[in-house]
């Protein structure tokens, strides 16, 4: 953002960076820079984990799927970190 001071006032403007629709050359390669903040996650991996009604328990959703029915917290962390492997391992990132 650009600040600028007149009379006493402010005025903000945002920076706008100019994009040009020119084709890319075959030789060139385009690499996006990374945007602030880290990399953004491909997906999100879809499993809940939801506290029974008047009890300590907990269960492990998935989609489509119950894994785990009524399972402590620590066991019920510990089941999602195991399906977020399995699914790593079946995408070959691991």
């Amino acid at each position: 953002m650009n600040f600028q001071f007149q009379n006493g006032t402010v005025m903000i403007t945002p920076n706008v960076e100019v994009v040009s629709n020119e084709p890319i050359a075959e030789d060139e390669v385009y690499e996006p820079e990374e945007p602030p903040g880290g990399k953004i996650s491909r997906k999100r991996m879809p499993y809940t984990i939801r506290k029974l009604p008047n009890r300590r328990l907990y269960t492990v959703k998935g989609p489509g799927r119950t894994f785990a029915k009524a399972t402590t917290l620590k066991r019920a962390k510990a089941q999602v970190r195991l399906l977020y492997m399995i699914d790593r391992k079946k995408m070959g990132n691991v």
